[in-house]
This record gives structure tokens, C-alpha cells and sequence, in this order.
């Protein structure tokens, strides 16, 4: 790590979905990430499904610099909705205890397939719970 990373974290690792409802891809729905970096701030990205209800968004990146001087404990949530037809829908929603990218998914990269029509579950990575109503390709 050099010294212009001092204090850059992860805060959302990268993902690529693919929504469905009943079966059917979602097309272009739009798709919003909402993070919160505890004691440190706030960050948004959104995007549009493709005709095959794909989407991807890449890992988000904060720095603290007050971070890297006090040993503060590493807290970020991340919400993921689409919203469709004037309604939101959670995809899911995760805490992340650790930096790294993809630790919040058990150190994978997160391919996941949602169905709308599913209810949501929740999922145990390691130490890291995610509410959702997706699965994981692996």
C-alpha cells in the first residue's frame, strides 16, 4: 500500500446481477446502491438493467483519513434496490465488517440471479448476514 492509500477503504464491493419477476428479465429498471460508512460518510451510484435484466456496478471506495490515525471499527452498510413499475424493491441489504472487497460475500465476487417473486431470506457469509431476496452463482 502506498501513502496516497492511506486511509482508502472499500465500502461496497463490486456486483453483477440479473433480475427477473415471475421468470421474465427486467428490463431497464432502475437500479440504486445506497452505502453508509459509519463516522465517516455517505455514498450513492445507480444504473439501468440491460434487455436481459443485467446490471453491474463496480467496488466503491472512500478514504478517511481520520480512520488511519484513530482505530476506529469498520462498519458500512450497503442497500441495494430496483424499482420498478413506480415500487422499490430491496435486493438486498448487507453489513460490511471489513475493507477488502468481496469480504462481505465470503471473499467471492458477488454473480448473483434475483427473483422478484421470492421472498426474502437471509444468507450467512462467514460472520457477514445479508438480507435478500437473491442468490449467489457460484
Amino acid at each position: 500500500m502506498s501513502i496516497l492509500d492511506a486511509g482508502k477503504a472499500c465500502i461496497a464491493s463490486a456486483i453483477k446481477i440479473t433480475i427477473t419477476q415471475n421468470g421474465v428479465p427486467i428490463q431497464n429498471a432502475e437500479i440504486t446502491r445506497s452505502v453508509d460508512w459509519d463516522n465517516v460518510g455517505e455514498k450513492d451510484d445507480a444504473t439501468v438493467t440491460n434487455s436481459a435484466g443485467e446490471f453491474e456496478l463496480p467496488a466503491l471506495y472512500m478514504r478517511s483519513i481520520i480512520r488511519s490515525i484513530l482505530p476506529l471499527e469498520f462498519v458500512a452498510s450497503t442497500l441495494v434496490q430496483v424499482h420498478v413499475d413506480n415500487e422499490s424493491h430491496r435486493l438486498f441489504y448487507a453489513i460490511k465488517r471489513s475493507e477488502e472487497p468481496n469480504v462481505e460475500f465470503g471473499g467471492e465476487p458477488a454473480v448473483l440471479r434475483c427473483e422478484l417473486s421470492d421472498d426474502e431470506s437471509l444468507i450467512r457469509f462467514g460472520g457477514t448476514l445479508i438480507k435478500t431476496r437473491c442468490s449467489w452463482n457460484k
